[in-house]
């Protein structure tokens, strides 16, 4: 991932800046360029797999568009920007229907001949004779029936004049509903474009500011190759090359996102897996989840526990210590993984459903564990901050940091495997991905918990346990960019693969908790694949 460095900001705003070259003197003027042509090159010079934009480049984005498309068609800014806009900044689409029938794309976007201010209102004035309105003198504006003085009503290309009362009404109701790219004239069935300079004009700096943000947002929104970040307060966008190749998608305040649907990295994930989940999750809300995924109750003095840490072993304000997911008491258990669903019984409601809340369980408790160690992140920083102090040297301490970052990829990985292993064939297969998800799980839960104990942490035991949670998590992946949708999974394992999963259970200590019989099955499975 690469980010383009945000150049410092000035007195006027982004958005602002963004609308700035529609002015119709600059695109009058083809000769003018409101950024500079040198600091537009710079931009586009190096075309990375991604960059991160600020709404500073947003705009240089937008004015590279016009400017490309005014040099190519032999136009003026202007005209470039309304055609631009009527096909939604498609630059390729609107290339291709221009050369095929650069007449009918021009009719479309409701341009003629460049003309002056003057000679389209003298136009408009003949026009309104011509159809008995009267002289110049008499005219009244078609929509709130008052007359208006020249200099108090103004025209699009298509001729349709009104008085520059109802143009701003029209224009502040558009922006209140959102629109401000896509404003059409007021006269019926007229679908000429309202020039943003005519906005600029009448709106005053308050209603203008919003007008040039929506048009700014449209243009992101428009563009498949642009998104913005999705993170609550993040006003970033990031721009791809290839949209194809980037599944996910960073963001410089820290954000992994899904570039096709937005949300969260979800990998292995698709995004209609997900949705799927996420469609039986809000279906199956009356089968008592909300209380498995919000708290436990003690099984000791019976009251409720909420998780407030990542590490899933829990202690309550008794004493009584288990695991989160299990309920398991054994502390041979604790950092071990606790992945294996219900044994296959007879098919029945109440199978199918405990089966579907194991994985629900675990996806929602990753999930929470991932919420609250996302404040990891300060507290890392903090601690580095004192831990400098005394030693003096930044380099030392920065491997916290290094284990926070290690740590939430693990966790969302992890949490992404769960609705990914409930879609999965109960073939041997999905053994041999259990037990590298058990490995991924039980390192994920030593990073944890190393990183949430009270006091200085042991430095060399946190870079040893991120080096194996990285590990496992690599492998993870490996496995599962190898093989795709978790319903294609059929017994024709990989012998890598196979190799992988029983030199780990060769090398595993038994786990009191149906650890040992999974891993027994495993080799099993693998000693005849």
């Amino acid at each position: 991932m690469t980010s383009v460095p945000v150049p410092a900001r000035s007195a006027t705003s982004e958005s602002q800046l963004s609308m700035s070259h529609y002015t119709s003197d600059d695109y009058m003027d083809d000769g003018g360029d409101a950024f500079g042509g040198d600091d537009i090159d710079t931009v586009a010079a190096a075309e990375p797999e991604a960059v991160v934009l600020s709404g500073l480049d947003v705009a240089r984005e937008q004015e590279q568009q016009i400017s490309n498309i005014a040099s190519l068609f032999e136009c003026s800014k202007l005209d470039a920007s309304i055609m631009l806009r009527r096909f939604a900044w498609r630059t390729e689409r609107l290339i291709e229907r221009f050369f095929e029938d650069p007449a009918a794309v021009r009719s479309e976007a409701g341009l003629r001949e460049p003309e002056s201010p003057s000679k389209r209102h003298r136009r408009a004035d003949e026009q309104s004779s011509s159809d008995g309105a009267g002289a110049a003198e008499d005219w009244a504006c078609s929509v709130c029936f008052c007359p208006a003085p020249r200099d108090a009503r103004s025209a699009l290309r298509c001729g349709h004049v009104f008085c520059n009362d109802c143009w701003g009404n029209h224009l502040r109701v558009q922006v209140n509903e959102g629109n401000a790219d896509k404003v059409h004239c007021m006269a019926e069935g007229c679908s000429v474009l309202v020039e943003p300079h005519l906005a600029q004009v009448l709106l005053d700096a308050e209603a203008y500011a919003k007008f040039a943000r929506f048009a700014q947002k449209q243009f992101v929104d428009d563009n498949p190759y642009m998104k913005w970040c999705p993170a609550v307060g993040c006003e970033k966008v990031i721009k791809v090359s290839d949209i194809g190749s980037c599944s996910e998608t960073a963001c410089t305040c820290g954000m992994i996102f899904c570039f096709a649907c937005s949300r969260e990295a979800h990998f292995p994930l698709s995004c209609a897996t997900l949705t799927r989940w996420e469609d039986k999750e809000a279906s199956d809300s009356s089968t008592g989840q909300w209380f498995q995924a919000h708290a436990k109750r003690c099984r000791k003095c019976h009251s409720f526990i909420e998780k407030n840490g990542g590490c899933n072993w829990m202690r309550c304000r008794c004493g009584h210590e288990f695991c989160y997911f299990c309920f398991s008491t054994d502390h041979s258990h604790h950092n071990q993984p606790c992945n294996a669903p219900p044994p296959p019984e007879a098919s029945s409601a109440q199978t199918d459903l405990e089966y579907y809340m194991h994985y629900f369980d675990r996806w929602t408790g990753h999930r929470k564990s991932q919420e609250l160690e996302e404040q990891l992140r300060c507290d890392a920083e903090k601690k580095m901050e004192e831990m400098t102090g005394r030693f003096g040297m930044r380099v030392e301490v920065e491997y916290l940091r290094d284990a926070v970052e290690t740590l939430i990829l693990c966790r969302r990985l992890l949490k992404n495997t769960y609705p990914f292993a409930f879609y999965m064939p109960r073939t041997n297969q999905k053994f041999i991905f259990q037990e590298m998800q058990g490995r991924l799980e039980s390192s994920t839960e030593k990073l944890a918990g190393l990183l949430e104990a009270e006091g200085e942490p042991n430095r060399q035991a946190v870079i040893n346990t991120r080096a194996d949670a990285k590990k496992q998590l690599d492998n993870m992946r490996e496995l599962l960019e190898s093989k795709g949708e978790p319903d294609t999974w059929t017994d024709s394992c990989v012998q890598a693969v196979t190799l992988s999963v029983s030199q780990s259970v060769s090398s595993r200590s038994p786990r009191a908790h149906h650890g040992q019989a999974q891993a027994d099955e495993a080799s099993a499975i693998s000693s005849h694949i």
